[in-house]
């Protein structure tokens, strides 16, 4: 479901370039070289810790960059989804520590390739919240996830007027880590989360749903039977805010919604479409001749002018 939100896909396609950072490791080391992470839980901490990879990787320190990006690396994967994610989300668990070594490598690889591509500024977010249309449009569905209220943070990288993200980042004893976003059914209705104040990740990608037919959305499409249209929310009026909200549903055998299991699209557009969606209904889909239950995609456009 994952769009190119995240990197500029057209722009750095041909800048996919292979990352060694042992080989640009200085010959010579010593113990007062060796970094220390020192980094607070802050939008500021983290915007230190990125800048210092990035200059460590166009300065050859290989050694640091390396260190630097294993701390992105989640420790006890297995124990820390289920507490922030509920228990559902130990197939995300499993998939993290299985592809756990591959993080600092694709992290090195990504920044490399954005500071190649002249990326101009770097910009900070914390969210708390379960609703904050600052989030980029991916957001909204694994913040309303979280069964614990800790902060999550997002990166973007920006060139212009196009931007490219880095979503969940959250801070673990001690360190800033990447997570892969879990593929969770979104709840009926949001969580209220007391902080103290969302595709496959970008980097990485996500488990397959090889359980479920999978149809195209515009294929599904010819068969609703039943459509609710959303409410335009005015808080989203109000703040001229418009754009397209993308769903990841699981229809049931008998054609209507069963979950909803990932949402892209600023936050208050999306609850509106979520409220939506939960009551349409689609003809069965059959496979040898039975119903049977169906992964697919639902696409809605906000427009203000419409």
């Amino acid at each position: 479901m994952r769009r190119c939100s995240h990197v500029w896909c057209p722009f750095l396609a041909a800048l996919f370039l292979a990352v060694c950072l042992e080989a640009q490791a200085p010959s010579h080391s010593s113990a007062s070289s060796t970094p220390v992470l020192a980094y607070p839980d802050s939008q500021a901490g983290l915007e230190h810790l990125v800048k210092d990879i990035l200059k460590a990787q166009r300065e050859n320190e290989g050694a640091r960059a390396d260190y630097l990006l294993r701390s992105f690396v989640l420790p006890s994967p297995l124990e820390w989804y289920p507490r922030v994610f509920g228990k559902r989300a130990i197939a995300a668990a499993l998939y993290y520590q299985k592809i756990s070594s591959a993080i600092a490598p694709r992290l090195a690889q990504t920044l490399l390739q954005l500071d190649v591509a002249g990326v101009s500024e770097i910009r900070v977010y914390r969210f708390e919240d379960s609703c904050d249309d600052a989030a980029s449009a991916n957001a909204f569905g694994t913040l309303l996830s979280r069964v614990q209220p800790i902060p999550l943070y997002e990166l973007r990288f920006v060139k212009g007027s196009n931007a490219a993200y880095l979503f969940p980042i959250v801070y673990v004893n001690g360190a800033f880590r990447f997570v892969l976003p879990p593929n969770l059914e979104v709840s009926e209705q949001p969580r209220t989360l007391t902080a103290s104040a969302k595709q496959q990740s970008m980097v990485l990608g996500g488990a397959d749903d090889s359980g479920l037919l999978k149809v195209d959305r515009l294929v599904q499409q010819a068969k609703l039977i039943h459509r609710v249209a959303p409410s335009y929310p005015s808080v989203a009026m109000f703040e001229h805010l418009q754009g397209q909200v993308l769903l990841q549903v699981v229809l049931a055998k008998d054609g209507s919604v069963r979950q909803i299991r990932d949402v892209e699209g600023p936050c208050s557009l999306a609850k509106s479409a979520v409220e939506a969606v939960r009551q349409w209904r689609y003809s069965p889909t059959l496979s040898n001749g039975s119903p049977v239950e169906v992964l697919t995609e639902i696409s809605l456009d906000f427009q203000l002018n419409q």
